[in-house]
């Protein structure tokens, strides 16, 4: 019974994926407009989240063993073939991200850096010890639900700070909202009276 207790809490929900993404989306209209610097790494990060969003529905990542086949030694830690291709990924994106972060303010470059360990943690870190107990034991075992339940806290652990995160720097940054709404005028018709119609 525990164990399917335990399935049953297992999966992030989209919309918190999503207003991740609407956050960064937000913050990086704002910066293009006050021509700030990294908009390509704000947009990068709104376009990162609307794909997890998009993958915590489809389950993109759990059919990678399928489309990766033979490609991969799918052993020990890196059972689960996404792995093998999501630690490469997430070490070039923190490479590239290195300046941005150093860019930030200090308290949001720390909320953004635990937040990332939090998340990563549990997204990839819980998912290999997951896949290592899959390998020797199957699934379908307390453990192994236990396992599934701490990687699905940390991911949402990990969002809930990077909203915090991202609505402290714009508490900071983007303190006004204005919203303008324009309706076009209707100009009038003017109708052309010629000598000809004065005639008729």
């Amino acid at each position: 019974m525990w164990v399917r207790i335990l399935t049953f809490l297992h999966g992030t929900h989209p919309l918190h994926y999503y207003f991740v993404r609407s956050c960064w989306h937000y913050i990086a209209i704002s910066q293009q407009i006050a021509r700030a610097r990294y908009i390509l790494h704000w947009k990068v990060l709104s376009a990162i989240f609307l794909c997890l969003s998009i993958d915590e529905v489809a389950m993109i990542h759990e059919s990678a063993d399928i489309i990766l086949g033979s490609s991969i030694n799918r052993t020990g830690f890196l059972y689960y073939g996404w792995v093998a291709v999501g630690i490469p990924l997430t070490l070039i994106f923190l490479l590239s991200y290195l300046k941005f972060l150093a860019h930030l303010p200090r308290k949001i470059r720390l909320l953004f850096f635990v937040a990332g360990t939090i998340f990563v943690s549990g997204a990839i870190g819980a998912e290999m010890f997951a896949g290592r107990y899959d390998e020797l034991y199957s699934v379908e075992n307390m453990n192994h639900a236990m396992i599934t339940v701490v990687e699905e806290f940390c991911e949402m652990f990990g969002i809930v700070v990077f909203i915090y995160a991202l609505l402290s720097y714009m508490n900071l940054n983007l303190t006004d909202v204005h919203f303008c709404i324009k309706k076009a005028a209707i100009q009038p018709k003017r109708r052309v009276i010629d000598d000809a119609s004065i005639q008729k």
